[in-house]
């Protein structure tokens, strides 16, 4: 499942819906305008986007689901105490 706030596939029109449904063509499946229901059904979560909405889903997982962060979402992550956290390419 995917979570992305800047896609909106049902305002989408011609080529840029086009090339997003030949690239993704599973997108009407996967993505979800709910973050929460991508954390409920995920057992790993990629986190490619520095967000607010991000970061304070750290607090709800709680250790529940393991992270891989490709953007720094936490300052210092062992601080932070979060479970199933790992860090890379930054």
């Amino acid at each position: 499942l995917v979570h992305d706030p800047d896609v909106h596939p049902e305002q989408m029109v011609g080529s840029n819906l086009e090339y997003l449904e030949r690239q993704l063509p599973q997108i009407h499946r996967i993505l979800r305008a709910d973050i929460n229901e991508v954390l409920e059904k995920s057992q790993l979560i990629v986190v490619g986007q520095k967000r607010p909405e991000f970061t304070a889903a750290l607090d709800v997982l709680d250790g529940k689901v393991a992270i891989l962060d490709l953007v720094r979402l936490v300052d210092n992550p062992d601080r932070a105490k979060i479970a199933n956290y790992q860090g890379i390419a930054w």
